[in-house]
């Protein structure tokens, strides 16, 4: 809005909630075939070592204008494609091409103070690469940022493409952050909470949501919210979305002209975040699902995330049925409310319940949509 291209883009998504944006800086051999540093497009040592100044430049002037906006950047720096793994040498080496692109992203950018470091979407790199070009990337980086790299498609928390991100972060804490490509949206809170439980201190991030080809549409952002959006947040977890395969006007992973496509998805998910900001003290609370009984099982059922015996965040994906919580593990009064997923606002009279036992939640005020209730000790 008031701008044009990729700055009007930018500030489109920050005025709608968006914090973080994925992006390939050198894509060339991969799917879109269009992104690269370089002076030349031409597949020499000379062209793969030498960087266009001026286009960095204007890079950096993208960039600096979504870090003043509170966007995350999240660099991904390999694409899958064996075009693009093998772009700047083979796939596992480190070598002096590889080297110098990451000098280069990093002395521009590794300064600003909101950035994730991938080292590869859907990674075919061995367990000593991965650890061989962290250590590299850690080395640069001035500060502390995070460093992953992505899953192929993950079905649950057994799924053996998981087994390298159990492996690797379970035995070396400085990569800082998970990146975990899910399939199977029933499972999304049992992956978050499997690798919460394996890794206490490595924040668990999801992102290519549904199958390639689906992601997120315009029509479907009521089911993605329903299944994901609350139960990754209300499970510990951060998501990022994925718009799939589309062609236009909708748009997708490689084809997009208009994010206001999903503008509902967008506002929304600044809706959770925002309710998370204000009204919980998430960074000490934990899943605990087995609070709540009674609720209905469409969408995999109710969420809880909970301070026990001080604070509890519900979702119900769908409210038909009457849910009990169980508060035993604090006495007193605790005064509950409704807030609407959907338009961000509370939308209920506040409601006082007994602690020390068993309660019964009061009625939504539209059983046929999905809720959050805020329930929290009276001061």
């Amino acid at each position: 809005s008031n701008s044009k291209g990729i700055i009007g883009a930018l500030r489109y998504l920050e005025n709608n909630g968006v914090n973080s944006v994925y992006f390939l800086p050198l894509n060339y051999g991969g799917d879109g075939c269009d992104t690269a540093p370089f002076i030349s497009d031409e597949a020499n040592s000379f062209a793969r070592t030498h960087y266009d100044l001026s286009k960095l430049h204007q890079w950096d002037q993208v960039l600096h204008f979504a870090q003043k906006r509170g966007v995350l950047l999240h660099f991904v720096l390999r694409e899958t494609e064996s075009g693009n793994e093998s772009l700047l040498g083979p796939i596992n080496a480190l070598t002096v091409q590889r080297k110098l692109f990451y000098r280069e992203l990093v002395a521009r950018f590794g300064s600003y103070y909101a950035t994730k470091w991938n080292i590869s979407e859907e990674s075919d790199l061995t367990d000593q690469a991965l650890i061989e070009n962290k250590d590299y990337l850690r080395y640069l980086l001035p500060y502390n940022s995070p460093i992953s790299f992505h899953t192929h498609g993950v079905q649950d928390e057994y799924d053996q493409n998981l087994n390298q991100t159990k492996l690797i972060m379970g035995s070396d804490l400085s990569f800082g952050e998970t990146s975990i490509q899910y399939h199977n949206h029933d499972q999304a809170s049992d992956i978050v909470e499997e690798l919460s439980s394996l890794l206490p201190t490595t924040s668990i991030s999801m992102d290519e949501n549904g199958t390639p080809g689906a992601g997120v549409t315009n029509n479907n952002i009521d089911d993605m919210r329903k299944r994901l959006l609350y139960d990754v947040l209300f499970s510990g977890g951060q998501i990022e979305w994925y718009m799939g395969y589309h062609a236009l006007p909708l748009g997708g992973d490689m084809r997009l002209e208009d994010f206001g496509t999903r503008e509902q998805l967008w506002q929304q998910t600044a809706h959770a975040r925002r309710f998370m900001e204000s009204f919980l003290p998430f960074w000490e609370m934990e899943p605990a699902d087995e609070l709540l009984t009674g609720e209905s099982n469409q969408y995999g059922g109710g969420e809880v995330f909970a301070k026990r015996g001080s604070v509890y965040a519900i979702y119900l994906p769908d409210a038909s049925q009457e849910a009990v919580l169980d508060l035993s593990d604090g006495d007193g009064t605790f005064i509950a409310g409704y807030y609407n997923p959907r338009s961000g606002q509370f939308d209920s009279e506040i409601t006082s319940l007994p602690g020390g036992g068993y309660v019964t939640l009061p009625e939504p005020p539209d059983p046929a949509e999905d809720w959050v209730i805020l329930v929290a000790k009276r001061d």
